[in-house]
C-alpha cells in the first residue's frame, strides 16, 4: 500500500472509532501496514476529529524510527511488534471500548462466544497481564499472548488490541468482541445500556457566560435541587470552572452506596479522574465540593458523580469513565473481591496526565 493510501485509511479509521463509540478523546490509537518495513500510525495527543493524512506518522517497524516533527503514539511499539510477529496483520486498531474494558478486570473465563460469533470474530480472544500505559511491560504482555490466530487482545484495566487483515476486519473485530463481552455481563450492561437512554438520569451544566451569570442545562427530574446547590457552591469555589455535571446511573449509584472511596480500576479514570475520588453526603454541598481535592469528580452517596471540567469538551469524557470504572467494579464484584489499581501506579499515571498530556486534544 502507498504511504498517502494507508495515512487516509487511518484517518478514517481513528474517525470511525469516535463515531461507533470505541474511543473518544485521544484515547486509543489506530495503524496501517505500509509495506513490510513500515506502517502509518495515528499522531500522540491530537484528537481523532482533527486528524488529517498529513498528522499521520510513519514509523519504521524495526527501529520505531519516525518522520518529521510529529511525534507518533506512545503505544506505536506494540503496533511494531504486531506487524513484525503476524505477517498476514495489516490494520491494528487499540480501543478503550466498555464492556472488552470490563472484562480485562475480572471474569475474563466467562466468555462463551457461540459458534457463529466465534467464525465472525476469526480469531481467539486472549488476555494480556497489566503494564501502564506506553510501557515496554506492556508491549511484552501483549506480545506474549497475541499470535496470527489470537487476534483479539484484552489489556488488562486497559482496553483491547485487535488486528485484522485490513480497516473492515479489525473494525468487525471490535465490535465483535465488545458484543461477546458484553454477553458476559448482560444484566449490568442492560441497566447500564437503559441510563444512557434515558434523558432524565443526567443534569448538565454549560458553563458560565461573560457577565457571569449561570446557563444551566438540565432535565426534569428530582435531583435537579441538588444539582442546582452543587454547582453554585462548585463555582463559588473554583471560579476557573468551565463546566460541571451531575451523572446517575445505576452503576454509579450501586458503587457511591458501597463504597467510601472510589478507587482506580482502570488506568485511564486513574489519568483523567484520579487516583481515586472520594464520597460525600449531597445533602451539604460545600462539605462536598471540598471533597474534590484536585480530582475531576466527587461521588455522592446513592445520588451519583458530580464531575468537573475546566474545558468543557472534557466533561462527557469524565463522565464515560466514571460510569466505565463503575461498571467494571459491578461485574468485578460478582468474582470476589475488587482489586484496584496498585497506588503507586495510580498516583504516577495522573502525575503523568497533568504534567505532558492534559494540554492536549
Amino acid at each position: 500500500m502507498d504511504i498517502r493510501t494507508a495515512k487516509i485509511e487511518v484517518v478514517r479509521a481513528g474517525r470511525a472509532l469516535v463515531e461507533q463509540g470505541l474511543v473518544s478523546r485521544t484515547w486509543g490509537n489506530v495503524s496501517c501496514r505500509i509495506d513490510g518495513e513500515k506502517f502509518a500510525v495515528t499522531p500522540s495527543g491530537i484528537g481523532y476529529e482533527r486528524l488529517t493524512p498529513d498528522l499521520i506518522v510513519v514509523v519504521d517497524c524495526n527501529t520505531l524510527d519516525y518522520t518529521g516533527d510529529i511525534k507518533p503514539s506512545s503505544e506505536c511499539g506494540i503496533h511494531a511488534a504486531v506487524y513484525r510477529k503476524d505477517p498476514e496483520a495489516s490494520f491494528v486498531i487499540h480501543t478503550h471500548q466498555t464492556y472488552a474494558t470490563c472484562l480485562s478486570v475480572a471474569g475474563f473465563k466467562t466468555l462463551a462466544p457461540t459458534i457463529s460469533q466465534q467464525a465472525s470474530l476469526g480469531a481467539r480472544i486472549v488476555l494480556a497481564g497489566y503494564g501502564m500505559p506506553g510501557t515496554k511491560k506492556l508491549r511484552r504482555a501483549v506480545m506474549k499472548v497475541y499470535a496470527p490466530d489470537a487476534r483479539a487482545v484484552l489489556m488488562r484495566r486497559h482496553g483491547a488490541l485487535i488486528a485484522g487483515t485490513g480497516r473492515e476486519d479489525a473494525f468487525n473485530r471490535a465490535a465483535m468482541l465488545e458484543t461477546i463481552c458484553r454477553n458476559a455481563m448482560k444484566e449490568i450492561a442492560e441497566a447500564h445500556e437503559a441510563a444512557l437512554g434515558n434523558a432524565a438520569l443526567t443534569a448538565k451544566h454549560a458553563g458560565t457566560s461573560s457577565s457571569g451569570t449561570i446557563d444551566v442545562i438540565a432535565s426534569e427530574q428530582e435531583d435537579f435541587a441538588v444539582f442546582n446547590s452543587l454547582y453554585k457552591a462548585a463555582f463559588k469555589r473554583w471560579p476557573g470552572l468551565n463546566a460541571v455535571s451531575l451523572l446517575i446511573t445505576p452503576a454509579i449509584c450501586a458503587q457511591s452506596a458501597a463504597c467510601r472511596l472510589i478507587p482506580a480500576l482502570l488506568d485511564d479514570f486513574a489519568q483523567i479522574v484520579g487516583p481515586d475520588a472520594l464520597v460525600a453526603e449531597a445533602n451539604a454541598p460545600a462539605k462536598a465540593i471540598e471533597k474534590r481535592k484536585g480530582r475531576s469528580a466527587v461521588f455522592l452517596k446513592n445520588e451519583g458523580v458530580f464531575c468537573f471540567a475546566e474545558d468543557p469538551s472534557d466533561l462527557e469524557a469524565i463522565q464515560a469513565l466514571c460510569e466505565k470504572n463503575a461498571l467494571a467494579w459491578q461485574h468485578a464484584g460478582r468474582f470476589g473481591k475488587v482489586k484496584a489499581l496498585s497506588l503507586i501506579d495510580r498516583y504516577i499515571m495522573r502525575r503523568w496526565y497533568l504534567t505532558r498530556y492534559s494540554g492536549k486534544r
